[in-house]
């Protein structure tokens, strides 16, 4: 079913206005955002909850290779499960803008996961090495870097044919005068999402503090170890759900960036009224 286009993303916003129409976008979009997420996201997220709890009870207990090699695919399965959750967020406003859709099939999704997520995953592992290599040379320029490149996950996702150098290159040249705002609206996203994520992770948290408390040793009976893991799926599966609020919201930062820097919409009217002479030109000739 198509929806008439109502939200034109190119255009200037304030700060409040641009958390107001995150959260707009969400709930005009939710059932096909959250089914995608559901499907595709949130099972990974799951079983990196079920390996992550696995491990902090092993590791309360003992450090060894095994829980060294836990952590990384649980790390591994993160990356995953989050580039997934950029992908349906970004082509859920991609679609939107284009089409004026707000819903995509499990079969279109799974078309955009394999022509991009090769692509983002990369992009996304070469932009946390950035920042890690910043941050272990000097902790300053890996905050900076954090921000400035900030966009080049979701500009790839939003403009398919765009380069990897392109994407950083884009990233640095928006967000250039615009760090310290950038720096304020992701802040206070991610705190909002973080809060969303935090009440689906308190019956994990509160598991592990009894083990602790119980258990100085932190070895757990098997009926506990049962409940952490079984509340660490649970919490993973609702922090799935929220991964689309900063990935909304960075999205609509970009067009609102454009807008501010390139002005889209002028140069969209400028082509509509060409266009439009084209037609007249073309018509007139035909008599």
């Amino acid at each position: 079913m198509t929806e008439q286009t109502t939200i034109n993303f190119y255009e200037k916003r304030d700060f409040g206005q641009k958390v107001n129409l995150t959260f707009s976008f969400i709930r005009l979009t939710y059932r096909s955002l959250f089914r995608n997420l559901l499907l595709f996201a949130a099972p990974i997220f799951v079983l990196s909850g079920v390996l992550g709890a696995v491990n902090q009870l092993d590791g309360m207990a003992s450090f060894s290779g095994n829980v060294m090699f836990t952590l990384l695919i649980t790390y591994f399965l993160y990356a995953v499960g989050t580039v997934f959750s950029a992908i349906i967020a970004g082509k859920h406003i991609l679609i939107y803008q284009k089409e004026g859709r707000i819903d995509i099939s499990t079969e279109e999704m799974m078309t955009f996961f394999k022509n991009d997520f090769f692509k983002i995953f990369i992009t996304s592992f070469i932009y946390y090495l950035i920042i890690l290599v910043g941050s272990v040379l000097l902790f300053i320029p890996g905050i900076y870097l954090a921000i400035a490149l900030s966009l080049c996950m979701m500009i790839r996702i939003l403009n398919p044919e765009a380069e990897l150098s392109f994407s950083f290159k884009e990233s640095m040249r928006l967000i250039k005068g615009n760090w310290w705002a950038s720096f304020g609206f992701y802040f206070i996203i991610g705190i909002i999402s973080y809060v969303f994520a935090l009440v689906f992770m308190i019956p994990y948290l509160a598991s592990l503090a009894f083990i602790g408390i119980t258990s100085p040793a932190g070895v757990a009976n098997e009926g506990f170890r049962f409940l952490v893991i079984l509340t660490s799926a649970i919490g993973q599966l609702g922090y799935a759900f929220t991964t689309c609020i900063p990935f909304v919201g960075i999205s609509i930062y970009y067009y609102s960036l454009r807008e501010q820097k390139d002005d889209v919409n002028m140069q969209l009217q400028i082509n509509e009224i060409g266009n439009i002479a084209e037609v007249k030109t073309s018509n007139e000739g035909s008599y």
